[in-house]
């Protein structure tokens, strides 16, 4: 039996009194969202966000009748959410704005109308509208009212899926801080008009560009911004996890470290007690500045400005957590290293450094024993926190064997490859620092055992400024970028020549 046009006509009535009906309920909710706040005296703004979660609240409801009366979306449901949503993805050749993004583009032209309002009011009461140069701004990081608050990221604007900037509480606040950190880099990579004029507005730099700091000429990049790129270095780096890190609010330091307690004796009724006192030695820290350099195309597009400042809190972050690990490891007190020596170089004409029984650079002799001696040497109150340090080609080389021939693998384990953490009891931690064992020569010292923790202090002086220069890269249109910190890689519990103290080392002694 069909139905007659009678039935169509109530069943279409009751489908958009149920369309009406979920408007209403869900347009309160869109509005009330973090997606949509706005400061409180930005009525003309606020109206047209209110807009924009109009047309969003509609697609949901259309969205859920669907879903309610059980039937795929109409042609015309999506004839009307594509007409609201646009097709296609932003930036590719295919796409066609929809509603949304015109209703954006309004907000984002009003927002900047209202913004030059205010600097003008602010202007005319005497009071500055912008933080000081690199928006190091003391309230920035107290929550509420800092610049990752007051970003809001454009509808067409591609939104990729970030591998750097995951610092934040919400996707939304690593997509907003991504986006001003692409916004900070456009400013200084090709001197962007629009950049440098949305950074002036949210407070991320002072004036123009031409504004560097005194010490270095560069420019500071803004703590909130900065913890993206720190996310990123301490994410990758080693020595930072596992040696003791020091707060330095200049750039220099003396630190305490205790080297014995407090002694005690048995004393008779009546006999004055024997005072003891704790023994400390100093530490002097002495912050260095590392650099690094990444290229970035001068013809980048304003589409990709979130995957820009991924892009740069990545390159920079994983360049600086480099410069920690190769300056506490491997570096040997030269200027490549900042003067730095690691706890793999420290321990020359010490007991610590190891080379009983010649190993080999293929270490086809080096067996259980080697690795024992290792573990000995260091004394009792050492123990607890040490770790095996190494390339990963080295324990696959060196340790991987033993623990090979000492059997007990399952079929699933030879299928799939054993995740090997441990080693005699102690866990292993891989430092791409360190040589590979394919390029092993005599003298390299490819394994480290000990506690960094109690022999080891990297002073952070937690200040990351960015440098650019259009020359460097000139003949391929590019822009160089370099980013500096500065810290101090510092390996002290290291013994003497007839003491070892918190590591021992393992060192070639033939090809």
């Amino acid at each position: 039996m069909q139905p007659n046009k009678a039935d169509i006509s109530r069943a279409a009535r009751c489908t958009e009194r149920k369309r009406d009906r979920l408007h209403r309920m869900i347009l309160p909710a869109i509005c009330a969202g973090a997606a949509f706040t706005v400061l409180a005296d930005w009525t003309d703004a606020k109206g047209l966000r209110e807009e924009l979660g109009e047309l969003y609240a509609e697609v949901e409801a259309i969205a859920q009748v669907a879903e309610q009366e059980g039937r795929p979306l109409s042609k015309e449901d999506e004839q009307r959410i594509d007409k609201i949503l646009g097709s296609g993805e932003p930036g590719d050749e295919d796409h066609v704005p929809g509603l949304v993004h015109k209703k954006q583009s309004q907000i984002d032209r009003q927002e900047k109308i209202e913004s030059a309002r205010n600097r003008i009011t602010e202007g005319a009461r005497g009071r500055a509208t912008v933080p000081p140069q690199g928006g190091q701004d003391d309230d920035a990081d107290e929550g509420g009212g800092g610049i990752i608050d007051r970003v809001r990221v454009p509808v067409n604007v591609v939104r990729p899926k970030l591998q750097a900037v995951k610092s934040h509480a919400t996707a939304e606040e690593n997509y907003r801080a991504a986006y001003a950190i692409g916004q900070f880099g456009l400013a200084m990579i090709n001197q962007r008009a629009a950049s440098i004029e949305w950074c002036q507005d949210h407070g991320l730099i002072k004036g123009g560009l031409t504004e560097g700091t005194p010490a270095d000429g560069g420019y500071l990049v803004p703590s909130e911004l900065a913890n993206s790129i720190i996310y990123v270095r301490d994410m990758h780096g080693v020595f930072r996890k596992e040696a003791r890190v020091v707060p330095m609010m200049s750039d220099t330091k003396d630190v305490a470290v205790q080297t014995s307690g407090l002694a005690y004796t048995f004393t008779a009724e009546g006999i004055a007690h024997t005072e003891s006192k704790p023994v400390f030695s100093n530490v002097a820290l002495v912050a260095k500045k590392p650099s690094c350099i990444a290229k970035f195309s001068d013809e980048l597009g304003e589409d990709a400005i979130v995957e820009i400042g991924d892009m740069l809190a990545r390159d920079l972050g994983e360049a600086l957590a480099k410069a920690e690990d190769d300056c506490g490891f491997i570096g040997d007190g030269t200027a490549t290293y900042g003067s730095m020596t690691g706890v793999s170089n420290a321990l020359t004409g010490l007991k610590g450094l190891l080379t009983a029984g010649t190993p080999k650079s293929d270490f086809s002799d080096v067996t259980n024993a080697h690795f024992r001696n290792m573990i000995k040497q260091i004394p009792g109150r050492y123990r607890k926190g040490c770790r095996w340090y190494c390339n990963e080609t080295v324990f696959d080389a060196a340790m991987g064997p033993i623990l090979d021939a000492a059997g007990g693998n399952t079929i699933r384990e030879l299928e799939n490859g054993e995740k090997r953490i441990m080693f005699k009891g102690y866990p292993f931690v891989p430092v791409a620092s360190m040589p590979e064992a394919e390029d092993l020569t005599t003298g390299d010292r490819p394994i480290v055992f000990g506690n960094l923790r109690a022999g080891a202090l990297l002073g952070d002086r937690r200040r990351i400024s960015i440098k650019k220069s259009e020359e460097r890269y000139f003949e391929t249109d590019e822009t160089a970028i370099k980013g500096s910190s500065r810290f101090h890689a510092k390996v002290h519990a290291v013994g003497s020549a007839s003491k070892t103290g918190a590591f021992t080392v393992m060192q070639v002694l033939a090809v």
